[in-house]
């Protein structure tokens, strides 16, 4: 059941403004990442976890403030602003869930990402970093230089990118 009323969103960046007296990665002043379930670190999430979720049924990321466990805050990366960094919870877990978790993806295999988006952009990072060959597609050219500049074209990979108007071949 979704409570009324509702802030939603499970992505969140911002400035830890306190932290208790046991908590010890993080600081006043770090700057933070939500992740979607609050209570799962690792290993298996529990079948209740849906229960613990930013955005729906807790409170999600379009508020002033939030309060967090201490173990479901992610540092924010340094080199990101606010809004880059927010966008990697959410993302990157459903890109690695989709290749690593659902596609078992192998070392060697191809991954083909369509567009450059956020979830594309993390699976073809994922996947370089991996070992996987990368195939991107996009219309525009300074998105195939993005990709370039993130790492796609990283490690042993070979990417090839096919844009709109003629194949670039790496």
């Amino acid at each position: 059941m979704i409570p009324k009323p509702l802030i939603p969103v499970s992505d969140a960046v911002g400035v830890v403004v306190a932290v208790g007296k046991s908590v010890t990665r993080l600081k006043e002043g770090d700057r933070g990442n939500s992740h979607l379930y609050s209570h799962w670190v690792d290993g298996l999430p529990e079948p209740n976890e849906p229960d613990f979720c930013y955005g729906a049924p807790l409170p999600g990321g379009l508020a002033e403030y939030m309060t967090f466990y201490a173990e479901s805050v992610v540092k924010a990366p340094d080199a990101m602003t606010d809004e880059e960094a927010s966008t990697l919870p959410m993302a990157a877990l459903t890109a690695r869930y989709a290749m690593m978790d659902y596609g078992q993806l192998q070392p060697g295999q191809i991954v083909l990402v369509h567009g450059t988006g956020g979830v594309s952009v993390l699976a073809a990072q994922i996947a370089s970093a991996f070992g996987a060959k990368v195939i991107a597609t996009s219309s525009k050219e300074e998105n195939l230089t993005k990709m370039k500049a993130l790492g796609v074209w990283g490690g042993s990979t070979t990417s090839i990118i096919l844009t709109g108007k003629r194949w670039l071949w790496n």
